[in-house]
């Protein structure tokens, strides 16, 4: 039976899931769901990882503006 370990940092797997998947802070989604492809009238949802989950920051109205938007540069946040 293989001996158990203990982490070297006991709030490891935490701080793991608090970081920006693939270092996105910035996202957006279609307001009704479906491909980012589909429909690009229409609005979108904006999305911004506050460190923990992603929040709403807003609407988009369009998939251009909602681009435009998430390719902003955003200041890094130090999160503790």
């Amino acid at each position: 039976m293989a001996e158990y370990r203990r982490p070297e940092d006991p709030l490891a797997a935490y701080e793991r899931r608090r970081l920006a998947p693939l270092g996105e802070v910035r996202r957006h989604r279609p307001w009704h769901g479906g491909g980012s492809h589909v429909r690009p009238g229409e609005p979108r949802v904006l999305l911004e990882w506050d460190g923990f989950a992603y929040q709403v920051a807003g609407i988009a109205p369009d998939l251009p503006a909602a681009r435009a938007w998430a390719s902003e540069a955003v200041p890094r946040q130090e999160f503790q």
